[in-house]
């Protein structure tokens, strides 16, 4: 079902403490729909560290979709942010996903599987670190979330795109 969330920093959804969460590679996606112009969280994985963060700016009214991590060499956090012009509309229902491939030194951000930022970095993420390993969804986001994946794996625009609209069924290769 769907996550109905009102913005209270503790209301969220915390997932088990598992080892398959530690990624090194990923994708991540969610449809959201926001109520309200507020910072929030729609997936992470921290571990003392940002092992990977998807997550919305508000910028003077606007909300913009970014990802981000933490070098596992504890420089500071890769960041990639969609501009004004693709900020995501309150009340409306948006496919976001994000996904980091070290193998090819690509950060992703995808927003309703058709826009498409991409940044370079020669920076692998944090997956383990000083702190307790945690993996939320939706901190101090509000409205609702629905349909939150995790891959083991990067994928592209195309994947993303081509599978946003289907029911998995928890079978799928590399889906967490």
């Amino acid at each position: 079902g769907v996550l109905e969330l009102t913005g209270v920093p503790t209301a969220m959804l915390t997932l088990p403490v598992v080892a398959r969460l530690a990624l090194d590679s990923w994708t991540l996606e969610a449809w959201v729909r926001p109520t309200a112009a507020v910072d929030s969280t729609i997936i992470s994985r921290t571990v003392g560290a940002i092992n990977f963060t998807l997550g919305i700016d508000e910028d003077g009214g606007n909300l913009l979709p970014y990802v981000t991590f933490t070098p596992s060499d504890g420089t500071a956090a890769i960041m990639l942010k969609a501009n004004a012009v693709d900020a995501i509309a309150q009340g409306q229902w948006t496919h976001l996903a994000a996904s980091f491939n070290p193998a090819f030194d690509r950060l992703n951000l995808y927003i309703d599987g058709t826009k498409e930022y991409i940044v370079s970095t020669l920076k692998e993420c944090a997956t383990n670190g000083a702190g307790p390993a945690l993996t939320t969804v939706g901190q101090a986001f509000v409205g609702q979330i629905d349909e939150v994946r995790i891959w083991s794996t990067p994928r592209s625009r195309a994947n993303v795109a081509g599978t946003m609209n289907a029911l998995m069924t928890g079978n799928e290769f590399a889906l967490v």
